[in-house]
């Protein structure tokens, strides 16, 4: 068969995002059809995608749904209408198969299904395509399939995909060439499966609580593979890259054993990783460490459900620093327990940490099926069968989420380096202006005073 793959995002902030998932979706499908990976940004609207879609003459179409909304209760900005008008687009010229998945619609199977009117979708991870393109091609009913929904029917849970993960990574059926021109940044993956168990997260639905480690020699030489392409900055997407130290050290060794010579960063827990775990990644060319710290209260963290505390995020974030590593925290103001007096220990905690870049989230988007839920859920501040496509943020007791994003918003004043949510105007200006001028990478480390 014909497959084409089409990326749903249209984000481009903080930075355009290079659709990693559909890459490994296109790895494996590649050994038994014709794929190509095409996106609304890189093609520059729904009219491309419709040339795509009548030159290429797919017999099957792939839509790919990344985030649902923003996730910020101060940037109403909700994305389903263009998924909509995507899917309109075209269904406008061709009458083949239009299945959607990627994270977004895996969250929101039913929703997204009904909403869009595709023929149907699967949840969880994407290379379970290659059955579905098997059952399409024997005639064979793709309902039976465990991971596929249709319309009425009950959405399945998400299964890992347990076969070879491999990336289709040629730029002339994919548009790395794109993103490699955008911002220099391309992305990789060296394991999936998430073992932490954060109250408001998705990713251990999504990819199972079980870590699936990629061979180091594979990551190795699909990182230079990507340098070899056009990258000049490597981000890795794993939900958090540092719950197995032994695999992160032994892809550092194939980073350098494969002549990996551009940076790359990753997201972190603040986790105390001990002597030389930092070191040893910068030598491999790791200069941006992006720490997943969320508060800095030990009763909010409790609350989270996080494996750290204060103290240790003290501990990782001069340990990375002395490394040599520039440094980014995260911060997620309004969770379960949030007080005045918990945002006060935040943000006065953050003036331990120096030298870095803090990114405030004011506001917890509830997503089904996660700890958050059920709390909200007991405090009555959801019924259990609600519709959460529109996006519902979590609301501490006594403490609404405009209060915290003021209080935030007043603290950050005259601080180059907080920044709320994606950055004001000024600052996405700035950033495309950096990237227009030939520099690379997320950047945010230029922010550091």
């Amino acid at each position: 068969m014909r497959v084409l793959l089409i990326s749903a995002n249209k984000v481009t902030a903080p930075y355009p995002v290079n659709p990693i998932g559909l890459e490994y979706v296109a790895g494996i499908i590649a050994h038994e059809h014709e794929v190509r990976v095409v996106d609304v940004l890189a093609n520059e609207g729904l009219a491309s995608i419709q040339e795509e879609c009548l030159g290429f003459m797919p017999d099957v179409i792939g839509v790919s749904i990344r985030n649902v909304d923003a996730a910020d209760p101060a940037v109403p900005d909700e994305f389903v209408d263009g998924y909509v008008a995507l899917v309109a687009a075209i269904r406008a010229v061709t009458g083949v198969p239009v299945i959607l998945g990627g994270s977004g619609y895996s969250i929101f199977p039913d929703e997204l299904l009904a909403a869009t009117g595709a023929d149907f979708g699967v949840v969880g991870e994407g290379e379970w395509l290659v059955d579905v393109l098997r059952s399409l091609g024997s005639g064979s009913d793709v309902a039976k399939i465990p991971v596929v929904h249709i319309q009425g029917g009950t959405p399945p849970l998400p299964m890992a995909w347990h076969g070879r993960i491999e990336r289709l990574a040629d730029p002339e059926r994919t548009v790395q060439s794109h993103y490699a021109a955008q911002s220099g940044i391309l992305n990789i993956q060296t394991k999936r499966g998430c073992p932490h168990r954060c109250a408001y997260c998705t990713y251990p639905r999504l990819e199972g609580r079980f870590t699936r480690r990629l061979s180091p020699g594979d990551v190795g030489a699909e990182a230079r593979c990507l340098q070899d392409n056009g990258a000049k900055f490597l981000f890795v997407v794993d939900s958090t890259f540092n719950t197995d130290p032994e695999h992160n050290l032994a892809v550092a060794e194939a980073f350098i054993r494969h002549g990996l010579s551009i940076p790359w960063g990753a997201f972190f827990a603040p986790i105390p990783a001990g002597p030389g775990y930092y070191r040893r990644l910068v030598e491999s060319g790791l200069t941006h460490v992006e720490f997943g710290t969320e508060s800095l209260s030990d009763p909010v963290l409790g609350r989270l459900m996080k494996p750290y505390r204060f103290c240790d995020v003290i501990q990782s974030h001069r340990e990375a620093q002395a490394s040599g590593a520039w440094v980014a925290h995260y911060i997620m103001c309004g969770g379960p327990g949030e007080t005045e007096e918990t945002l006060s220990q935040t943000l006065d905690g953050l003036e331990e940490l120096e030298n870095t870049v803090f990114f405030f989230s004011c506001g917890v988007r509830i997503y089904p099926h996660t700890p958050l839920h059920e709390i909200a859920v007991r405090e009555g501040q959801i019924q259990a069968g609600d519709n959460l496509l529109k996006p519902v943020f979590y609301e501490p007791d006594g403490l609404p989420v405009a209060a915290i994003a003021e209080r935030v918003r007043t603290a950050a004043r005259g601080r180059s380096n907080w920044i709320i949510g994606t950055g004001d105007i000024r600052v996405q200006r700035l950033v495309r202006m950096m990237y227009k001028r030939g520099e690379v990478g997320p950047l945010w480390h230029r922010l550091i005073g």
